[in-house]
């Protein structure tokens, strides 16, 4: 059994693990499930940056792989691709947060040409991969923004000790609204395929 000082340690984040944000704890609707919500507004922005033009979708067994890349401007092929690992509730965590502005979405749907999902064939020699947990979508007109974030295993357990939620930003994507538009839906027709057994994060 814990003694009070080692319950005391689990309640703060190791240095290193990102930005602390307050949390709003309540109870899930099945007995093992931890429900929070984070206000993300103060959140340092990502520094990395990364303009796609081409967005792709992979699922197995145990992740989901969304891939970004940048087309050549001359020949075929892509430049680079940006590979973004995410695990099951992630994904189940980022269509609940947008589904209180989906029907705006629709109005917009009309005003912009129809984006599609490329298939990537082959890697480029540049490619990267990083994980993210958490994604703050937001787009302006025929422009969209993804902020990707990662809340690592010790960052979960110490908010399930009763500590603050630490956020590591990760990679600002900017893409074609249609085309984010495009990678929700498939997402969205993804999402019931998908097991659900961690912890919910709200935003």
């Amino acid at each position: 059994m814990a003694n009070k000082s080692q319950l005391a340690v689990q309640k703060l984040q190791r240095p290193g693990e990102g930005a602390l944000v307050d949390v709003i704890r309540s109870s899930g609707p099945q007995s093992h499930v931890l429900q929070f919500a984070a206000n993300l507004s103060l959140v340092p922005v990502p520094d990395r940056r990364y303009p796609a033009d081409v967005v792709s979708i992979v699922a197995d067994e145990h992740m989901v792989r969304l891939l970004f890349g940048q087309r050549k401007i001359a020949g075929a092929g892509l430049r680079s691709l940006l590979v973004i690992h995410m695990t099951f509730d992630s994904i189940h965590q980022f269509l609940g947060s947008l589904e209180t502005v989906e029907k705006k979405t629709t109005e917009l749907l009309r005003k912009l040409p129809e984006g599609k999902l490329a298939k990537i064939d082959e890697e480029p020699q540049q490619t990267v991969a990083l994980a993210a947990s958490i994604i703050v979508a937001g787009y302006s007109g025929a422009e969209s923004c993804l902020d990707f974030y990662h809340t690592s295993p010790f960052s979960i357990q110490t908010v399930q000790a009763g500590g603050k939620l630490a956020l590591e930003p990760v990679v600002r994507i900017t893409l074609p609204t249609s085309t984010f538009l495009a990678m929700w839906s498939s997402l969205k027709q993804l999402g019931p395929t998908l097991p659900s057994m961690a912890a919910e994060v709200t935003s």
